[in-house]
């Protein structure tokens, strides 16, 4: 606003004070006038008033001048005024352009009492938009999270087994994650929140890969599990996938400038990390589903494991035998509890007590895991006992050891519902024969062979010996080392 704008109504009555002083000055005047009128009219011979007349004259001129002179000075004011005004409105304008100039170079020093309604909408847009940039990756998982839970309560059946998986692992991935990154950000003197962010966006992204993977490797069957190799791959997948959107989306949306050697450095680390933790995880599962196991096999009841075999403990073996093969539904159970704990899901259980029941041990060993790493494969005859010793002092294993040979292995209910080793209608002798042909076949390396001294199972030389032969022939094993041990 111009700055005589200010004082408009105080300007404006100029103009009518100076009338208002001609009009007093020509009043004046004239009572000057009705004054020198009287006196004239008065006789000489009462009071000579030739001296009071020139004095009214002498002011009626005074006064004239006067008026002439407040009507010059109202007209020269005017103009001043007009002037005043129009000078003034030139400035205002040349300001208000400057000033203008000046907002569009540099917006961000505009005051907001200089802004229209729809600068500050755009600039409450733009704030908007700031904050979004900074905090895209709490968008990310929230889309995410909000995503999968559709999945998983809303609509499981239409999404698919895959992407319930997925989404599954999203949910999990994004709270270990974050809660692991906010609390590592808060003891390293950083932001809770901050690291609680990056922490469930990086989680996220690790269980959407992670989930997506393990799918693919275990066909989408429950209970089925991933080999090691299989679990760091996954693991180092989720890594290297998680930290290199996290990168990449803070270049192209916070607009962070990041080097190529930052990238590469992050998604190795990303990877590493990834292996590790799929390492110690994978570990630790297999170290609980053998303690579980090993539980079961003792009888004891830490994990609130009981078969039906213990009821058995005060009877004599026949009077055992017979009571347990009385009790078939209970054989179940306790071959459920023991298979579910190596891995098995309530269809693969079912599915391999059916193949069990009409004699397919083929079909019922190949639902268990009797694998081995390479190298490390040891068949014995003759010791259990010793062989599993030395397996363990070379970091080998026995077929008994592995998480399907420990479903069958010391367990109570398998002598009653099968007491006969070769003979009887339902020996015992070929479900073994099948757990260890299975396990000689998935043999890898140099393979060792435990026996007493001038004792060789028929197991060994029946079953396994072919196959490990046919192994060495195509390449797959190296070779055989026998160690020899005391009998029992």
């Amino acid at each position: 606003m111009a700055t005589i704008a200010l004082y408009s109504n105080q300007i404006a009555q100029m103009s009518g004070m100076f009338g208002e002083v001609k009009k007093t000055v020509n009043d004046y005047k004239s009572e000057l006038f009705s004054l020198k009128t009287k006196a004239l009219a008065i006789k000489q011979s009462i009071c000579n008033m030739e001296d009071v007349i020139s004095s009214i004259q002498a002011s009626t001129s005074v006064q004239e001048e006067k008026v002439d002179s407040l009507e010059q000075a109202r007209g020269s004011s005017e103009q001043f005024i007009e002037d005043t005004y129009r000078i003034d409105g030139n400035v205002a304008d040349l300001v208000n352009k400057r000033k203008d100039d000046f907002y569009d170079q540099y917006k961000y020093l505009k005051p907001d009492c200089e802004k229209n309604g729809w600068e500050k909408f755009k600039d409450g847009c733009k704030k908007a938009g700031e904050w979004c940039k900074e905090h895209w990756k709490a968008i990310a998982t929230v889309v995410l999270v909000l995503a999968a839970i559709v999945v998983i309560v809303v609509c499981p059946a239409a999404a698919g087994a895959l992407l319930v998986a997925m989404a599954k692992a999203v949910l999990v991935g994004a709270s270990i994650g974050g809660l692991i990154g906010g609390t590592i950000s808060a003891l390293t003197g950083g932001d809770f929140w901050k690291g609680l962010e990056d922490g469930a966006f990086m989680g996220a992204i690790a269980g959407l890969i992670s989930g997506g993977m393990g799918f693919a490797f275990t066909g989408g069957v429950k209970g089925v599990s991933m080999t090691l190799g299989q679990t760091l791959l996954s693991g180092g997948g989720s890594g290297i996938g998680s930290i290199l959107l996290s990168d990449l989306g803070d270049i192209g949306i916070k607009g962070e400038v990041m080097s190529l050697k930052k990238i590469v450095t992050d998604v190795v680390v990303g990877g590493l990390t990834g292996v590790v933790f799929a390492g110690i995880g994978y570990g630790i599962s297999k170290a609980f589903s053998a303690l579980k196991l090993k539980i079961i096999n003792k009888g004891g009841t830490n994990l609130d494991v009981k078969g039906y075999s213990n009821f058995a403990d005060g009877m004599s073996p026949e009077d055992a035998a017979r009571y347990i093969t009385n009790n078939e539904a209970r054989f179940f159970e306790e071959f459920s509890e023991r298979a579910s704990a190596s891995g098995l899901n309530s269809t693969q259980i079912a599915e391999a007590y059916s193949a069990m029941k009409v004699g397919d041990y083929s079909k019922m060993a190949s639902y268990f895991d009797t694998s081995s790493p390479v190298d490390s494969a040891v068949f014995w005859s003759g010791n259990k006992e010793g062989a599993a010793v030395y397996a363990n002092s070379v970091g080998g294993t026995i077929m008994e050891q592995t998480p399907g040979g420990q479903v069958f292995d010391g367990w109570r209910g398998l002598q009653g519902m099968y007491p006969q080793w070769e003979t009887g209608a339902t020996p015992q002798k070929p479900i073994w024969t099948a757990l260890s042909s299975q396990y000689a076949n998935g043999v890898e390396g140099s393979v060792t062979y435990v026996h007493p001294d001038g004792y060789i199972g028929n197991v060994w030389k029946e079953i396994e010996l072919p196959i490990v032969s046919d192994g060495i022939k195509k390449g797959l094993i190296t070779g055989i080392k026998e160690i020899k041990i005391d009998g029992k």
